[in-house]
């Protein structure tokens, strides 16, 4: 593949608790969970039409629109999240993922050794997307080659994964993958933050807005034309976002308004 410049979209997988879970863990039941793991992975990838870059332990490099031509890369990208994020939450021990891709064979996981805590799979993978416009192909010597990626938007994906742990948050996503998502996925504001760019002689940063990727739309005829209306009407319906509201005060300066407004919404969201 010859070295060509696209929009693409980018996902970096990994588990919390991966390295406390390999010293306290035996070989074949590591093994076994790496494989199931991955198993998701790919599966979820392929079916949305992704390439799965590489595998590193528990973390996992994914894009879209790199190899193959995809138009709603964003939104594809979006949905492999959300269905990785649902079936590792769903993974048991004993329990194998369904309809695994051909020629492998996966065997029910082992318990860790005596006396070592067991992977809660729940809130512990965390994901981010980031979306940007790269340079992709392959590259390499005249004896060795392989498919590479370049571009910023990659190491902004492994940047913006490191912060789901600091902002208590399971799946992020940047400005440019919201912009283009927002009418399929749920998103919403979680903080503003300092990023930095890799390019040019000098590092700069500068201030951006991450968000979390909750859920997708649930569509139908129906509720689209109802969407469509809201969308052509936006600007005559004031829409209702307490959490949004609450950090617009804090980024404001206005911080007793803004205690008050989180404090609401944490009484109407308990679990959040």
């Amino acid at each position: 593949i010859g070295l060509q410049s696209r929009m693409a979209t980018f996902l970096v997988l990994n588990i919390t608790s991966y390295h406390q879970y390999f010293t306290a863990s035996e070989v074949p039941a590591l093994v076994t969970f790496q494989a199931q793991y991955v198993a998701v992975v790919e599966e979820a990838v392929k079916q949305t039409r992704g390439l799965v870059h590489r595998v590193s332990g528990d973390r996992v490099l994914a894009s879209w629109n790199t190899t193959t031509r995809v138009a709603s890369h964003c939104q594809n990208a979006c949905k492999a999240a959300l269905q990785i994020m649902a079936r590792f939450s769903a993974l048991e021990p004993g329990e194998e993922p369904q309809a695994l891709p051909r020629g492998r064979s996966i065997r029910s996981l082992r318990p860790p050794t005596a006396g070592a805590a067991p992977l809660t799979h729940s809130h512990q993978l965390h994901a981010a997307l980031c979306g940007g416009e790269v340079v992709c192909g392959n590259m390499g010597s005249s004896t060795l080659q392989t498919f590479t990626v370049v571009g910023p938007a990659v190491g902004a994906a492994f940047r913006l994964n490191a912060l789901n742990k600091v902002l208590g948050t399971r799946a992020l996503a940047d400005a440019a993958v919201r912009q283009t998502a927002q009418f399929t996925f749920q998103f919403r504001v979680v903080d503003r933050v300092q990023t930095r760019t890799d390019c040019g002689p000098a590092k700069a940063t500068s201030s951006a807005l991450v968000y979390e990727l909750q859920s997708e739309f649930k569509r139908n005829s129906k509720l689209d034309e109802e969407w469509m209306y809201a969308l052509k009407n936006q600007e005559q319906v004031p829409q209702q976002r307490p959490f949004e509201d609450a950090l617009s005060c804090m980024f404001g300066g206005q911080f007793a308004e803004a205690s008050s407004l989180f404090e609401a919404y944490l009484s109407a969201n308990p679990t959040d």
